[in-house]
């Protein structure tokens, strides 16, 4: 998971948890969340000022592990008002 101040947190990894390593994001600012299960992988991109399809540099790639048949949540952490959460199913991710 990521937070809007570059905060970066993964109970699988000391490295990547509870540390300021990620973009920061405000509103009006989309961020793009991707689940690669193949690679174990989650991917985090910045969307340029919250309009779709506009990609910013702004990426960030967390590896994670999942015990086989595990149940896998995402969740999200939203420090400020105004805040909100889209999930959108069959967006037209950008191709890595």
């Amino acid at each position: 998971m990521i937070s809007s101040n570059g905060g970066s947190w993964n109970n699988d990894s000391d490295a990547n948890n509870k540390k300021v390593l990620t973009f920061k994001f405000k509103e009006p600012d989309i961020v793009q969340c991707d689940y690669e299960p193949s690679n174990r992988l989650i991917r985090f991109t910045k969307l340029a000022g919250g309009k779709y399809n506009e990609y910013t540099n702004d990426v960030w790639e967390m590896e994670i592990s999942l015990t086989p048949n595990a149940m896998w949540v995402p969740c999200v952490l939203m420090f400020h008002n105004n805040c909100m959460v889209d999930f959108i199913n069959n967006f037209n991710a950008k191709n890595y």
